[in-house]
């Protein structure tokens, strides 16, 4: 992901962190054992086998990003795609600021959730009050 600043600044100094969302269809090239290209047949049903976040299935769930309590957070989302829109949120958090492809005339305020078509993405914003 390339994150382009914009002339004004992102406003608050903030805790950042990118992450890009894929979805993944593979399967084994015929006549190897351990060489995958991408499934038509699994893309066209819109089956993905994993979802990822910056190329690794499951690898925030054991190496969690470390965060100052207090401080905002901005985070820079990308959804790769190509198939399945993005339900993005933090778990026990509201967004304070939610820009949709990251431009800030795009700005909605104290979102849950936010939704992020394939090839989109947005930045959000939140800070974390207590551990």
């Amino acid at each position: 992901a390339i994150v382009i600043d914009p002339p004004e600044g992102w406003g608050s100094d903030a805790q950042s962190f990118v992450f890009v969302q894929s979805e993944f269809y593979p399967q084994k090239v015929k006549g190897t054992a351990d060489t995958f290209e991408g499934s038509l047949d699994k893309m066209e049903r819109g089956i993905a086998d994993v979802v990822t976040f910056n190329g690794t299935a499951y690898q925030y769930m054991t190496k969690q990003r470390a965060i100052t309590v207090g401080k905002p957070v901005r985070l820079f989302v990308v959804n790769a795609g190509p198939s399945h829109f993005s339900a993005f949120h933090v778990v026990g958090t509201l967004f304070s600021r939610t820009l949709a492809d990251g431009n800030p005339a795009n700005a909605w305020m104290g979102l849950q959730t936010a939704s992020i078509p394939p090839g989109g993405g947005a930045v959000v914003e939140f800070t974390v009050l207590q551990a």
